[in-house]
């Protein structure tokens, strides 16, 4: 039996993005969302604030009730200090 892997597939019809972290807030952007708009952004103290507030512009943008947004990290997102 073969395991599969835990990653779930994301939705052919996705809109992709990128998020960033700017001293205490994440930025989050979608470029050419819809014909005639150049980007769309928003901001949060969290990742998942600032994905939640993108999905919400997206979907006045598109007039659509759901959204599938995927956001993929320009640098790391958290600082993380190893003890060594």
């Amino acid at each position: 039996m073969i395991k599969r892997g835990k990653k779930t597939p994301e939705p052919k019809d996705a809109i992709y993005g990128m998020i960033e972290r700017n001293d205490d807030e994440f930025f989050a952007v979608c470029m050419s969302v819809k014909d005639g708009a150049s980007a769309t952004t928003a901001t949060g103290y969290t990742v998942h604030e600032a994905k939640v507030r993108l999905e919400n512009k997206i979907k006045n943008v598109l007039k659509r009730k759901s959204v599938s947004l995927v956001l993929m990290p320009m640098s790391m997102l958290e600082t993380h200090h190893c003890r060594a």
